[in-house]
């Protein structure tokens, strides 16, 4: 009986047993399946609020461009694009779980800048053109976007690196959802709306170039050692490491040169035996701190020493200690910008650092350039009246296509914005208009 007793027991702890762990089994994958859903949706709030400030910074430097231009054509171009982007950052902002009260307003905003750009581009297409009050509601509606960009973008710098939206949310509430996106700091900007942005300019010009600004002939990975000696004497070489080949778009010869105050990865092109780039992997030199000019002047001196002559300073930004220069030949009083050359330097140490001429050798040939149809006064004239223009210049750029085209450039300011606005100098239409963005890591053109 005892033993019957005993057996009995121990089948139901068996059971029970086997019941225990089929619930903590049950339990792990229901928390496994939770968790997996918790980070899906973490994961579908954040790129939902990435994409929204990115809409946002876009509206607002387009808003600024289309005020900096008269032709037609980019003007219709630009407020589709705003229209669109606008509704893109509207649908980004209804994905994010924010309260109604603290979306409400920028909805409507989001709204606004949409209709109204929309309305202007039905305009256009219908053969009409911007008055002076749509240019001043675009330029209030200008710093309306500005605002939603500085509160966005100062949002996004406060958080900190593990948060997560998801803990931040009621989803019992609607209308206190307990999440805000920082949009609870926007102003009401709804006054006077109307009812209904490191690189220089042309910076990428070789895309889907062929080659053709290289020497005829080809060198060994000898002679290449004899270029770097020869064309780097100002580094006071010690010695070279071949480190093998790139066979690119440019096939180089790469190589480890050790020189005096800096270890420098060098490429040499097998067409031609030219100094492709230069890129400094170390460096120890004394302190020798530079400034703007002789920035300017000590990247232009490489550069002629490389063989790239003609050259001018076309652009200058700084991240901290690093100076990033583009430069590009000056010919007769004529800027050629597909033949540009990106140089690093560092201005404590006074030293070159870096130099990429892959610009150079994909675009550079000798060219015979038309004179201009029309005068400088006339393609001022062309420049939106909003602008003051500060400089100007002749300046060959690469086409929005293909090919290059002989333009008037036009350096110019509006509130607080830089612009570069080139004028067909055949035509006189609008071929590209640009503006200097400012970041934390120096300044951006776009």
């Amino acid at each position: 009986m005892e033993k019957k007793l005993l057996y009995g027991l121990i089948a139901v702890a068996t059971v029970l047993g086997s019941i225990c762990v089929a619930l903590i089994c049950t339990l792990i994958g229901v928390s496994s399946r939770a968790k997996l859903y918790s980070t899906s949706l973490e994961n579908f709030y954040k790129r939902s609020l990435y994409e929204l400030v990115s809409n946002v910074n876009d509206v607002e430097l387009d808003i600024s461009k289309v005020i900096s231009t008269t032709s037609t054509k980019s003007q219709k171009e630009i407020l589709y694009r705003i229209s669109d982007k606008s509704s893109c950052a509207g649908e980004n902002l209804a994905y994010l779980p924010v309260a109604k009260k603290d979306s409400a307003s920028f909805f409507d905003i989001l709204n606004h800048i949409s209709g109204y750009t929309r309305s202007l581009c039905e305009n256009l297409d219908s053969g009409g053109s911007l008055s002076s009050e749509n240019i001043s509601t675009l330029s209030s509606l200008h710093d309306t976007a500005l605002n939603l960009v500085f509160t966005l973008n100062d949002y996004l710098l406060s958080l900190d690196f593990d948060y997560e939206i998801i803990n931040d949310v009621d989803f019992r509430s609607d209308l206190e959802a307990g999440y805000t996106g920082g949009l609870d700091n926007i102003e009401d900007e709804q006054k006077g709306m109307p009812t209904l942005i490191y690189d220089g300019p042309f910076s990428e010009s070789v895309v889907n170039k062929e080659v053709v600004g290289l020497p005829e002939g080809e060198i060994s990975a000898t002679d290449a050692e004899e270029v770097i000696k020869s064309k780097l004497a100002v580094y006071d070489v010690k010695g070279i490491k071949y480190e093998g080949d790139s066979d690119g778009k440019i096939y180089t010869y790469n190589f480890s040169v050790i020189c005096a105050k800096c270890t420098l990865f060098v490429q040499v092109t097998k067409q031609g035996g030219c100094i492709l780039s230069l890129d400094a992997m170390s460096y120890d030199a004394p302190r020798n701190e530079l400034n703007n000019e002789e920035i300017k002047t000590g990247a232009i001196n490489v550069a002629t020493i490389l063989g790239l002559e003609d050259m001018t300073c076309v652009w200058q930004s700084t991240d901290g200690s690093i100076s990033y220069l583009n430069l590009a030949p000056n010919i007769k009083n004529v800027i050629y910008y597909p033949d540009l050359v990106k140089v690093k330097v560092d201005r404590i140490m006074g030293l070159v650092i870096g130099v990429d001429a892959t610009n150079y050798y994909t675009n550079h040939v000798e060219r015979t350039l038309s004179s201009p149809s029309i005068d400088l006064a006339t393609a001022k004239g062309k420049v939106a009246k909003t602008l003051e223009v500060i400089d100007s210049n002749l300046a060959l750029i690469p086409d929005k296509y293909v090919g290059e085209t002989l333009t008037y450039e036009f350096v110019c300011t509006w509130k607080d914005y830089t612009y570069y606005v080139y004028i067909d100098s055949k035509t006189g239409d609008e071929a590209n208009i640009m503006r200097v963005v400012k970041t934390t890591r120096g300044d951006l053109i776009v």
